[in-house]
């Protein structure tokens, strides 16, 4: 007899919802717009709503629902000041649904980490992480087949590790953080300053910040457009040294990549393997380190992640 568990992914953007079965596979889902939202009480009215409606057209019983978001804390069950969601503070995510199930929550990437561990690309790992590349830069660390939480249980906060002293603001009130580099927002960013430096005569040249976005610097690059091109080249030498610190602090066997910016694949992932290889310590150049995509649906993997949590 299956299981089934709710997966709950809160992003900056959208928020997934769907029903998994113990198997992995999502059977139903739905998006909400989350800054459609002004509170986090309406939220979880609305979160509460679907997941209902799911549950009772499924005509199935569900053994937990696990949330996944940026900044939610495994032991408050809350999310604690996240900087790019619209509620500020400490907002509780298992008050208002933990009647239907008893409900699990923990940041995002951990969620990720879960979900390559138990049905994607780290099944067979012990020491890995899965480095989460969209709105945000998040990262889900396993040691020794542990998720690792820390004393405070945010332990995995590697978006706000510093790239480039002193350099771009970040929401957390640091500069210069990974984050605003190596995220959907920062390869932007990347794409406009290099714009702006060069003058190259570029696809990219009629949009601004507001209208720019990494899809079209992807299929911009993919025509063999200079400054597309050239952006993704510098995030992977961003990425690159950051994979190489977080390799010296965890000597991981594997680092995965997930999230919207992974789908840009060889484009991002030919240069990264260049940079990462290159600057590799010399007593790890002759181990088997992998750089690896997320083997889970991109259009599911978070919905998968946070079910992961309850089985």
């Amino acid at each position: 007899m299956k299981n089934y568990a709710a997966g709950i992914d809160i992003g900056g953007t959208n928020t997934k919802i769907g029903i998994v079965s113990d198997d992995g596979r999502v059977l139903e889902r739905t998006i909400l717009q989350t800054r459609e939202y002004s509170t986090p009480s309406i939220y979880k009215k609305r979160v509460r709503s679907e997941l209902v409606s799911m549950i009772t057209s499924m005509d199935i019983e569900i053994c937990g629902i696990g949330i996944g978001a940026p900044n939610a804390n495994i032991y408050s069950g809350c999310i604690e000041f996240a900087p790019n969601l619209p509620w500020k503070g400490m907002v509780d995510l298992k008050e208002g649904l933990d009647d239907l199930a008893p409900v699990k929550v923990t940041n995002d990437a951990n969620a990720a980490a879960l979900g390559e561990k138990l049905f994607g690309a780290a099944s067979g790992f012990s020491d890995f992480i899965v480095v989460t590349l969209g709105t945000g830069v998040g990262g889900g660390i396993f040691c020794d087949s542990k998720l690792l939480y820390g004393k405070f249980g945010f332990a995995g906060e590697i978006g706000h590790i510093t790239a480039v002293p002193g350099g771009r603001q970040c929401n957390c009130g640091r500069k210069g953080c990974v984050e605003k580099y190596c995220s959907a927002g920062g390869i932007v960013t990347t794409a406009l300053e290099l714009f702006s430096e060069h003058r190259n005569k570029s696809k990219l040249d009629k949009y601004d910040k507001n209208t720019l976005t990494t899809r079209i610097i992807y299929e911009a690059a993919l025509e063999g457009d200079k400054t597309a091109l050239e952006t993704f080249d510098t995030t992977a030498s961003y990425l690159a040294s950051f994979f190489n610190d977080l390799l010296n602090i965890f000597s991981s066997e594997a680092i995965i990549i997930s999230g919207g910016v992974a789908q840009s694949g060889e484009i991002l992932l030919k240069p990264l393997e260049k940079y990462f290889r290159q600057e590799l310590i010399e007593f790890y150049r002759e181990k088997d380190i992998k750089l690896l995509l997320s083997a889970l649906p991109q259009q599911d993997s978070a919905i998968i992640g946070a079910a992961s949590l309850v089985f």
